[in-house]
């Protein structure tokens, strides 16, 4: 499966060492430990969150679709990672797809605290919070990447190129 050509329908397999959890409008992600009590990996105030953006890794065999949340809106780029642009923007954590949809009690309380907002134009998001599916392309390619099927080749004259030109088309 090439990267960028994901079907519609398509999350990724659930990751079954991770559990997550919505408490007092916090999304807590759990690592699970084999006779001990899981391991709290990540905290994310979902209060603050203002942006929602989805990427999946070129190195993953399945594709999986990550959600990383933002306190600000920005533009991707994608290399290995899907970097903003906006070297302002901060990123407040991330899950996996799959393991929200998975928990239908995180994932209704997710909706029940990001859903509104989202209608009421507080947040973007370019992934359908009830599907978790993307809506739009997760970014620009890097700047100077040429991909290939089984390489990334990088020159630094195109990429000083196409910044260039991205500076005067976004002036």
């Amino acid at each position: 499966m090439r990267h960028g050509s994901l079907p519609t329908d398509y999350v990724g397999p659930v990751e079954r060492s991770v559990r997550l959890e919505v408490v007092d409008g916090v999304l807590l992600v759990y690592r699970r430990r084999l006779f001990r009590p899981d391991c709290l990996e990540r905290e994310i105030d979902l209060t603050q969150v203002r942006y929602l953006h989805w990427h999946t890794s070129p190195f993953s065999r399945v594709g999986t679709i990550r959600v990383t949340l933002w306190d600000r809106p920005t533009t991707f780029e994608v290399l290995f990672d899907a970097s903003p642009r906006d070297k302002e923007a901060r990123e407040l954590g991330w899950f996996r797809a799959p393991d929200l949809r998975a928990d239908t009690t995180a994932h209704l309380a997710f909706l029940a605290i990001l859903a509104p907002r989202l209608e009421g134009g507080f947040i973007s998001s370019t992934v359908d919070l009830r599907t978790l599916r993307p809506l739009s392309p997760s970014g620009e390619p890097a700047p100077g990447v040429i991909r290939t099927e089984t390489e990334f080749i990088y020159d630094p004259f195109l990429a000083k190129t196409e910044r260039q030109m991205r500076t005067e088309r976004d002036q």
